[in-house]
């Protein structure tokens, strides 16, 4: 059961950020606010409150059609959310929970 649950992280993570990347490209604040809600879930479920809260921001800053920080949280997102996808690459992570 975890090593799916891994493996899902390893495949979602990456896809979502980039369907977030793409609705900050398009500058559509509305789906912005979608996916990056669409993302706290899995992040709360593995205790990465940082990346949550960057997410929650980004959701809160599309409902409110305010996309001028909106790069710079992704690219902060980014790097918290590859932190996690580190850590169920290696293949001790196990040992490590």
């Amino acid at each position: 059961m975890a090593d799916k649950l891994a493996e899902h992280i390893r495949e979602a993570l990456p896809q979502s950020l980039a369907q977030l990347r793409q609705a900050i490209d398009d500058n559509n604040p509305r789906e912005m606010s979608r996916q990056a809600h669409a993302l706290k879930s899995p992040l709360a479920t593995f205790g990465a409150l940082g990346a949550f809260r960057l997410a929650r921001e980004m959701e809160l800053r599309g409902e409110a059609g305010d996309m001028s920080r909106s790069l710079a949280l992704l690219v902060t997102l980014e790097g918290e959310t590859q932190r996690i996808i580190d850590f169920f690459n290696d293949p001790d992570w196990r040992d490590q929970v």
